[in-house]
């Protein structure tokens, strides 16, 4: 048993959170305590405020840019390729329009073999032997599985596997 110094109620010890630093082994306040207090915060902060006036209100999850899912999706992977630019490497227009055109390819193929597809770099960025570019002609569409197993290594180590498959 030990009393909390917030609520000062003598409880059983496993209402209380372990802290080795402290004396006896277990933290001052108790979990209840310890949970109220990060809700009052939380719900003091404008954040979250303003996130519950919008389920109040019936915003949650919509907005107002007009697009459908599917067009948000390929435009939030357009967004997301054109980060991982160099800085010194501005994107060609032919460039853009390989990037562009490999997304709508990996969400036809999505649609069609109800499978994941990925845009893939062919060369890595960072790569321990070569480093690839952000380029049109160093990027591929591949499966999710074999992108996600491929990692940042060359498809070298790959052929192998796909010599086994034919």
């Amino acid at each position: 048993m030990k009393q909390c110094k917030k609520c000062l109620e003598t409880k059983p010890l496993s209402l209380f959170h372990v802290n080795k630093m402290a004396a006896g082994g277990y933290r001052n306040v108790c979990s209840p305590c310890t949970r109220e207090k990060a809700r009052t915060v939380y719900l003091s902060s404008p954040a979250s405020q303003t996130a519950q006036e919008n389920i109040r209100l019936g915003l949650r999850n919509k907005r107002g840019d007009g697009l459908d899912q599917k067009k948000r999706r390929i435009r939030a992977a357009k967004v997301s390729h054109t980060r991982r630019l160099k800085k010194n490497l501005p994107l060609t227009e032919w460039d853009a329009f390989v990037v562009e055109e490999a997304l709508r390819l990996a969400k036809l193929r999505d649609e069609m073999t109800k499978t994941r597809w990925h845009v893939d770099h062919i060369v890595p960025l960072s790569y321990k032997n070569a480093c690839g570019l952000h380029v049109g002609a160093n990027l591929q569409v591949v499966p999710a599985l074999w992108n996600i197993q491929k990692n940042n290594r060359n498809m070298d180590s790959f052929w192998p596997l796909l010599e086994q498959a034919n």
